[in-house]
């Protein structure tokens, strides 16, 4: 199939969050698994909806926060979104840039001293794996969780 960047940023989108969602209903993965295409599945949706058509988009991973702060103006995503108004849906936003900023937080960064859910990481000295982390604050059933994977979800249907 023959792409634009945008189309072909909401393809893997699309793909990536497919994969979060098999993964969030088996027993026994990691949380990093679910967290890294969480992350992956946002970064290309905020990708797609800001990239126009032919234009290659930045090759930076925080782009979900900037995003949202442009996603006001989608009607489609207003509508989408079962909100009443424009100022309901900029409410509704706002109250998705916390855990947005936390999502693109899981980026990880050279020589990074954070918990990130791809590489291992030296903390004080000591090497984490992500698998053997517990990610805490991002259980699968935590409601910014479920609010930010609703909102995903409701993107690349209306995409």
């Amino acid at each position: 199939m023959s792409h634009n960047w945008r189309s072909a940023f909401l393809a893997q989108a699309r793909s990536d969050f497919r994969i979060l969602e098999i993964l969030s209903l088996r027993q026994g993965v990691e949380r990093c698994h679910c967290l890294h295409y969480l992350q992956m599945a946002a970064e290309k949706l905020a990708k797609a909806f800001l990239t126009k058509g032919a234009a290659q988009p930045q090759t930076t991973h925080h782009v979900l926060v900037r995003f949202l702060r442009r996603a006001e103006t989608v009607r489609e995503l207003q509508r989408a979104c079962r909100t009443q108004s424009v100022a309901q849906f900029r409410q509704y936003l706002k109250g998705l840039m916390s855990v947005a900023q936390e999502v693109e937080a899981l980026v990880p960064q050279k020589n990074s001293v954070r918990p990130n859910p791809e590489y291992p990481w030296v903390e004080s000295g000591v090497i984490h794996a992500p698998c053997e982390y517990a990610f805490p604050g991002w259980p699968g059933d935590a409601p910014k969780l479920i609010k930010i994977k609703s909102f995903i979800r409701v993107c690349l249907q209306q995409a």
